[in-house]
């Protein structure tokens, strides 16, 4: 994977640069989602100290990353867990999923939801991740407060999936 930060500062995320750059403004950014599959046709979710709600992981691209890239980081800083291949589910945007962070800023983001099945590494000790708890659902029994996002990524795609 390829370094997230720019060059020349390796204390702010390329989304960070921009906010110092232009307020509050609302920006465009791309975003990517992996609904991890495990054997036993279960779903990763994971639990962010800041939201009450169980997602897939998701996070912003950063600087001179692809895409893949974005998803297999954003699974290893959320769960630990070292991904191989990648498919492309599809791509969401628009004003539904335009957000406004308790800090006040607006992002619309470029959704790009990715898939795999590719699960290369597990580790055996737990690891600190940003995720404070990351567990493996079966797709009938999902929790109750399960995010919007999830819930559509699961209900339109979830039968392809096996």
């Amino acid at each position: 994977m390829r370094n997230d930060k720019e060059e020349g500062d390796d204390q702010l995320s390329y989304r960070e640069q921009l906010r110092q750059r232009v307020g509050q403004a609302p920006l465009l950014l791309v975003k990517a989602t992996v609904a991890v599959l495990d054997k036993r046709h279960r779903i990763l979710l994971v639990k962010r100290e800041q939201d009450a709600e169980w997602n897939i992981p998701e996070g912003f691209m950063e600087l001179k990353e692809t895409a893949e890239e974005t998803g297999q980081r954003i699974v290893f800083t959320l769960a630990g867990l070292k991904l191989g291949e990648l498919g492309l589910l599809g791509v969401y945007s628009g004003e539904q999923y335009y957000t406004v962070s308790e800090q006040g800023e607006a992002t619309y983001p470029v959704i790009l939801n990715f898939v795999s099945k590719d699960i290369k590494e597990i580790p055996n000790e737990p690891q600190h991740t940003e995720a404070i708890e990351a567990r493996f659902f079966p797709l009938d029994q999902l929790p109750a407060e399960t995010a919007q996002l999830a819930n559509e990524v699961i209900q339109q795609y979830g039968p392809a999936f096996f």
